[in-house]
């Protein structure tokens, strides 16, 4: 799963320069994930995240999000 932080995104048609984007967070996922993981970490924060598994879906959440991240096991 990837995330990317969008709050600030350019949108206007002019450039405009953005010198601040706030995290966001936290971002609770749910997805069917067939076996309990060994391990889930948020990159390239490097951090392990807490989860609970059960009946075939895996709970998450990741605490925050500053500019992007990917969850793996």
């Amino acid at each position: 799963m990837r995330f990317a932080n969008t709050a600030n995104m350019q949108v206007a048609s002019r450039y405009a320069v953005i010198d601040f984007i706030p995290p966001v967070g936290p971002i609770r996922l749910t997805v069917r994930w067939p076996r309990p993981p060994q391990q889930v970490t948020l990159v390239p924060s490097n951090a392990p995240l807490a989860t609970r598994w059960e009946a075939g879906l895996l709970h998450v959440t990741v605490p925050e999000v500053a500019i992007h991240e990917v969850v793996v096991e």
